[in-house]
C-alpha cells in the first residue's frame, strides 16, 4: 500500500514525542511493506525507511503556511494520506485518497495550561480552532487515548501511541546511586522546575546521594544533578533502565509518551494527576499518581523501597504490553485496509 504520512517535525530537528511517534509508525509501516512517503518540514532522519518529501515554507506564520502547502500537494498517486496534524485545509486538495488523522492530545486542553504565555496561548487556541475543522475534513478520526474526549467529544474512535518494546526494555542493572528521571521541559505544563525544587530543597536532605537525572529543554543547578540534552535515543533508553523512579509531574499530556517508554523498561513512575497519567497509567495501578502535596512522598515511599519499586516495575511492564508498536501499528492498518476494501 502506498501512504502518504503528514507530519510537520520529525526527529532530526524536533524531540517531542508526536514527532517520534510518526517516525516510528513510518518505519514500522515500511518493515511491513508498505510504501511511505513523508511529507514534512524536516529533513529526514538518520534511521528513517521511508522516504521523505520537504515541504519548504517561510518562517513566519510557519505552521499555517505549512498547512496551506499542503492543501496544494497532488496526493493521487497514494492509496491512503494519515496526518497527524496540520490537514485543515485538506478540503481545497484535489484528488485526495482516504484521510485518517490522528489527534495528538488537544491544543485547546493545552491552551488552558498557557495563559502564563498570551502569545503562545493566543496561537493555541487558534490552533485549536483548525483541530476541529479537521474533524470534518478527514475521512476517519482517532485519539490517542480517551481522555481527550473530553476536549474532542465528536471522535469515539482510540488508538495509543505505540513504544518499540524490542528497543525500550528493562536493562542489566540500576544505577548505584538512587535516581530521579525527568523527561521534558523545566517550565511550563511540563514542570521540571517543580521538581528540581523539590529535589534541591526536600529530597537532598533526607536521601544525600541522591540523583536527579534531567532530559530538558535547559539546564538546572544543584549538587546531585545532571543535565542531559538532545540525547540519542539509545541514551534515553539507557537512562531509562538505570533510573530507580520516572517522574514527570505535568498538568497535561493527551497520553505520556514517556510514562509508557519508562514502563517497558521496568522503572516505576510517579506522575502529577493529568488526563494522559491517569489513562496509562490506570488510575494508580500502574504507576503512581500524586497530587502536588503527596509528590514528595511519593518519590521518597520508593526510592526508599527496593520491594515496592519492584512492584511497580513489573505491573508497568505488563502494561507496556498494550502499547507494543506491533499492536499499535495493525490498527492503523486496519484503518488503511478498510478503506481500501470500500474503495474496490
Amino acid at each position: 500500500m502506498k501512504i502518504a504520512l503528514l507530519v510537520s517535525q520529525l526527529p532530526s530537528r524536533c524531540k517531542h514525542g508526536p514527532a517520534y511517534q510518526m517516525h516510528y509508525l513510518a518505519n514500522h509501516l515500511v518493515q511491513r511493506g508498505h510504501e511511505i512517503t513523508v511529507f514534512s518540514m524536516d529533513p529526514k532522519p538518520d534511521d528513517a525507511l521511508y522516504n521523505v518529501r520537504i515541504v519548504k515554507v517561510k518562517d513566519r506564520f510557519k505552521i499555517f503556511r505549512y498547512m496551506w502547502a499542503l492543501s496544494r500537494i497532488d496526493y493521487s498517486a497514494f492509496d491512503v494520506l494519515h496526518a497527524s496534524g496540520d490537514d485543515a485545509l485538506l478540503f481545497l486538495s484535489k484528488n485526495k485518497p482516504p484521510h485518517v488523522r490522528t489527534f495528538m492530545g488537544s491544543s485547546l486542553s493545552e491552551a488552558f495550561h498557557m495563559f502564563k504565555q498570551p502569545k503562545q496561548c493566543l496561537k493555541t487556541f487558534v490552533l485549536a480552532f483548525f483541530e476541529y475543522i479537521s474533524i470534518f475534513v478527514a475521512d476517519k478520526c482517532v485519539l490517542i487515548s480517551k481522555g481527550t474526549r473530553r476536549f474532542i467529544p465528536f471522535v469515539r474512535d482510540v488508538v495509543y501511541c505505540g513504544v518499540d518494546t524490542n528497543r525500550f526494555k528493562p536493562g542489566n542493572e540500576k544505577s548505584d546511586n538512587p535516581s530521579i528521571l525527568f523527561v521534558g521541559t523545566l517550565g511550563w505544563r511540563k514542570r521540571g522546575n517543580m521538581l528540581v525544587e523539590i529535589f534541591n530543597k526536600q529530597i537532598k536532605t533526607k536521601i544525600p546521594n541522591a540523583e536527579l537525572w534531567l532530559v530538558a529543554d535547559r539546564d538546572a543547578k544543584g549538587e546531585g544533578i545532571a543535565n542531559y540534552s538532545k540525547v540519542s535515543t539509545e541514551k534515553l533508553i539507557e537512562l531509562y533502565q538505570k533510573a530507580w523512579v520516572f517522574c514527570l509531574p505535568s498538568t497535561y499530556e493527551g497520553f505520556g509518551l514517556p510514562y509508557a517508554e519508562a514502563m517497558a523498561c521496568g522503572t516505576p513512575i510517579v506522575a502529577s494527576p493529568n488526563l494522559g497519567a491517569k489513562e496509562v497509567l490506570g488510575n494508580g495501578k500502574y504507576g503512581i499518581v500524586a497530587n502536588d502535596n503527596r509528590l514528595l512522598d511519593a518519590l521518597l515511599g520508593l526510592l526508599q523501597n527496593e520491594e515496592l519499586r519492584k512492584e511497580y516495575a513489573q505491573k508497568g511492564l505488563d502494561r507496556a504490553e498494550e502499547f507494543d508498536f506491533s499492536k499499535i501499528t495493525t490498527e492503523y492498518e486496519n484503518l488503511y485496509y478498510a478503506f481500501t476494501n470500500n474503495s474496490k
